[in-house]
């Protein structure tokens, strides 16, 4: 299976967010589509743990894009989020 095959795609509120692979190693890539996007909006890709404490934040400058986070992370169960779209991921 390739990491595409593994993406999982949320969309909600126009906005679509993909992670993969899942579960993920050393980072997770995230690509992401806002087609409504504007730069005046602020749009955030935001990591959550499990308690809803942000762990990065990261500012969009473009409608889409792909960006690696989780770097640093242990392993376990985190959110990312955009505007109101909500993505699980897992770090082996």
């Amino acid at each position: 299976m390739t990491n595409t095959e593994k993406a999982e795609i949320l969309d909600n509120n126009s906005v679509t967010l993909q992670a993969f692979p899942i579960p993920f190693g050393e980072v997770v890539t995230v690509a992401y589509e806002i087609p409504n996007f504007q730069n005046k909006e602020n749009q955030y890709l935001t990591l959550f743990n499990l308690l809803g404490q942000p762990l990065e934040t990261i500012r969009l400058t473009s409608n889409s894009g792909k960006i690696q986070v989780g770097r640093q992370l242990a392993a376990g169960v985190y959110f990312l989020q955009i505007g109101k779209t909500l993505k699980k991921v897992i770090k082996q």
